[in-house]
């Protein structure tokens, strides 16, 4: 879970993530869909 006051994701309408940090999910996709989440 996202804790409150870091740097949200974006979904493809560009609305914010309430699950994901920017710098793994951007745009409604993963940054890094190679890594799992143990690498991340």
């Amino acid at each position: 879970m996202k804790e409150e006051g870091k740097s949200s994701g974006t979904e493809a309408d560009d609305s914010h993530s309430t699950l994901y940090f920017s710098n793994c999910y951007r745009n409604g996709r993963f940054t890094h869909p190679d890594l799992d989440a143990r690498q991340v």
